[in-house]
Order: C-alpha cells, then structure tokens, then sequence
C-alpha cells in the first residue's frame, strides 16, 4: 500500500513540472540599434575588403588646348590720284667729256673745256616762235689760251633753231679761267623736242662738245 502511494506522489510530481515547462523556448529580443550597428560593420569590413583588392586610381589632369584666333586682314584702300598736268622733263647736264690733244708746230697743244654753267639749262620749255638767249658757261683745262677773236661755239648737228650758227667767246679766256658765250636761239613753229649738238672751236681745231635741248609748247 505504502509503495502505491509513492508511485502515485512520483507521478503527480512529473505531472505538475511538466506543466511548469514551456513547450516551445521563445527567441531572444534584439533592439533596432543592436541591427544598425551590426549592419554597419558589415558595410564598413566589405569597404575595406573592396579597398584592398582594388587599385586607387590616379586622376591625369586633361592637357589644355590652346585656341589661336584667326584673323583676317583687312585690305588697305590705295587712292590714286590722277594728274592733268604735263610732266616736264628735268634738265641733264652734259657730262664732262673728254680733253682733246691737238697737236701744232713743235709740240702738243692742249685744248679742253668743262661745262660748270647753263642757262635755261638743257630740257628748257619754251613757247614756240619764241626768241630766247642761251648762256653758256665754260671753265678752260687745257694749256692753251681761248682767244676772243678766234675761240667760238659752232652748230655741228641737230635741230638748226638757233639764229647764228657760230658764236665767239666774250672775252679771252686764260687756262684755268671761266669763258662765256651768249647764243641767240628760236622756239620752233611746232611744238616738240628739239636737239641740237654744239662745238668750241679755235682755228680748225674742234673740242668739247656739248648737247643741248628745247621743249617746245604752245
């Protein structure tokens, strides 16, 4: 009877802690900051994990262009201006000639002349049928005296608008000295150019020729 009666106690007492036990344990309660810091560090541990595999990269500064304006010149306008005047020719000088040796009697007589003045000079304009008088100046470099009875300026070619062919020296004219002579000329009827070639000359002996010019106008 005694053990009946412990069998029956042993019974309740599992009864009675079987229901004391939960069927089902229930799951730990995590805070929304404990899920936020957890998730944190994940993203922080996979950056880094990124990092380590892969290169950083090196940023190359982009070469600057350099833009060159292009411009376009600008034509200058050139004014022309139209003259109704006649040119004149300028007046040349007859060039310094050469000294002629003439040679008389026992020994070499030198006779030369340099043209230092002229006046109107060569390229004169003149209106036509006009008398004029043309002065010519000439320095003696030979070594002969120019005598004023026998030392003259002849017409030799040319245009024959003078009014005397041959004209002596005014003075007589020592070596070194300057001699004169005084030519009366005459403007052409037509208008124009006119050339003529001139001589000094003393006895037969001819020298120093000189070339001079007219223009001849209305």
């Amino acid at each position: 009877m005694k053990n009946k009666s412990s069998i029956y106690t042993l019974i309740v007492l599992v009864l009675v802690l079987s229901g004391c036990m939960p069927t089902t344990p229930e799951a730990p309660i995590v805070s929304v900051e404990t899920i936020v810091a957890a998730t944190y560090a994940v993203i922080q541990a996979q950056t880094a994990a990124a990092e380590a595999v892969i290169p950083t990269a090196t940023l190359i500064p982009p070469t600057p262009t350099k833009l060159f304006a292009t411009f376009t010149p600008i034509a200058t306008s050139t004014s022309f201006i139209v003259s109704s005047l006649t040119p004149v020719p300028t007046a040349t000088m007859p060039p310094s000639l050469t000294p002629t040796n003439v040679t008389s009697g026992s020994g070499d007589i030198l006779y030369s002349c340099e043209v230092v003045g002229s006046s109107p000079a060569s390229g004169f304009e003149v209106k036509k049928n006009k008398e004029f008088t043309w002065t010519l100046h000439v320095k003696n470099i030979g070594t002969t005296i120019w005598s004023g009875g026998d030392t003259k300026l002849a017409h030799i070619k040319g245009a024959e608008y003078y009014i005397l062919k041959r004209v002596l020296i005014e003075k007589t004219t020592n070596a070194g000295e300057i001699g004169e002579f005084r030519v009366a000329l005459f403007a052409p009827e037509e208008p124009g150019r006119y050339s003529s070639t001139w001589t000094m000359r003393r006895g037969i002996n001819d020298f120093c020729e000189i070339k001079y010019q007219i223009y001849v106008v209305k």
